[in-house]
């Protein structure tokens, strides 16, 4: 097989160790993480995210604001568990020194504009609702934020965002899931003999592993 894939979690400290587990087992030539290079910049930098108001122009009223409480919300999650949100990205990427890093991920603006148009207000009103009843009542919190969800958590989660945001979950996830693997399935065409470590988020090991089977 010419890859391997690890599914993370942004904000659990069981994701590195995963990670350096899958590379000294694997042995890659190359290390593709789920990043764009935006991202990847902000991470190497730890610069702070640009919320400026000018960015509603280039993504969309809902796309920022997405991307306001999402990134509110990483931030409070990494506090928990004190972890910043990426290290795994970043472990990923620190571990491809003195080999090839790809970064597969589609550039953030892209996918925020993207959301913009597909999610309507009465969704994103519900998806805030969802999130601050998740957050803050803790009874509802079943989920180990230190480990990386199992294959069977992921498929429900992912199961129960597909149900209740169709647009969305096709735009965060499917569109992504398809970017991604067609930036492997480019790079390996080129590069068929190098053994490719892949490192993405929980949520898209799944799907991502069926679109690169599918191809073989």
């Amino acid at each position: 097989m010419w890859y391997e894939i690890v599914g993370t979690s942004h904000v659990a400290e069981e994701s590195e160790k995963r990670i350096k587990a899958a590379f000294k087992r694997f042995e890659p030539d190359v290390i593709a993480v789920e990043l764009d290079s935006a991202r990847l910049y902000a991470l190497m930098h730890e610069a702070k995210p640009n919320y400026s108001l000018s960015l509603i122009k280039q993504v969309g009223l809902r796309g920022y604001l997405f991307a306001l409480i999402g990134g509110w919300l990483q931030r409070k999650i990494g506090k928990r568990v004190n972890i910043t949100p990426g290290a795994d990205m970043l472990a990923a990427v620190k571990l491809s020194k003195g080999k090839k890093g790809l970064l597969i991920d589609r550039p953030l603006h892209i996918t925020l504009k993207r959301l913009s148009k597909a999610m309507g207000w009465r969704e994103f009103k519900q998806a805030v609702k969802d999130v601050w009843d998740g957050f803050f009542h803790k009874e509802r919190v079943t989920i180990d934020l230190k480990k990386v969800p199992d294959d069977v958590l992921v498929e429900r989660l992912l199961g129960e965002f597909r149900q209740r945001y169709p647009r969305p979950y096709k735009v965060l996830v499917e569109e992504r899931n398809q970017y991604m693997a067609k930036a492997l399935q480019r790079y390996h065409t080129h590069n068929p003999d190098v053994k490719i470590l892949v490192v993405v988020g929980a949520g898209h090991a799944q799907g991502l592993e069926g679109l690169l089977g599918e191809a073989i």
